[in-house]
């Protein structure tokens, strides 16, 4: 699934030349982007595994978001959804 600014795009089509000729392939694809279901998008979380203290090996790991137990070899918390990524974003440790 990709994101789109469909506000952008349904811009993009009434300003075409097909659109604007009145082509009704047009009309009926900008009507399909302004009917479009929505989704509520969350911003990415951003976390890293963290070695547990009394952890043995490097498949006792946490989740630095919420905690929950992982391996090194996810890029993403199963329980959260957090981009293993070292817990940057935007040049801001989180």
């Amino acid at each position: 699934m990709r994101l789109i600014d469909a506000d952008a795009l349904e811009k993009a089509m009434y300003g075409s030349n097909f659109y604007g000729d009145g082509c009704a392939a047009a009309t009926h694809y900008a009507d399909c982007v302004r009917n479009a279901p929505t989704i509520e998008a969350e911003p990415v979380r951003h976390g890293y595994w963290a070695i547990r203290p009394s952890g043995w090996s490097a498949y006792d790991c946490v989740c630095s978001k919420c905690g929950e137990s992982g391996t090194p070899d996810y890029k993403y918390c199963h329980n959260c959804g957090a981009r293993m990524d070292g817990g940057i974003s935007d040049g801001i440790n989180e």
